[in-house]
């Protein structure tokens, strides 16, 4: 599915068997400037591992989505409770960047 979201055009799209969502943002020019794919938490570095087991012990994982722009590489998590979810942004050295109340 493509769709133009301010200057760029975003496809939304699945490669697979398993489902797994992925979007895609390009420039006018064609070039890639933004990649979006849901993984699994086998998947995380272990460093963002150990960052969700010592800050959100309390709370499981549920969606985890890897966002790459340019050579940055970032891993959004949603984080729920009984209490609270949060969706979490860490780098891959597992240093939080965003947390949002969702």
């Amino acid at each position: 599915e493509w769709s133009q979201e301010g200057v760029y055009y975003k496809v939304e799209f699945e490669t697979d068997m398993s489902g797994a969502d992925r979007e895609a943002w390009y420039d006018c020019t064609g070039r890639l400037v933004k990649y979006k794919e849901k993984i699994s938490r086998q998947d995380l570095p272990k460093s963002v591992v150990s960052a969700i087991q010592t800050y959100y012990e309390e709370y499981r994982v549920d969606d985890i989505v890897r966002i790459t722009e340019g050579t940055n590489v970032h891993y959004q998590v949603e984080l729920k409770s009984a209490l609270q979810d949060w969706k979490v942004c860490f780098d891959a050295k597992g240093i939080e960047s965003c947390k949002i109340v969702d």
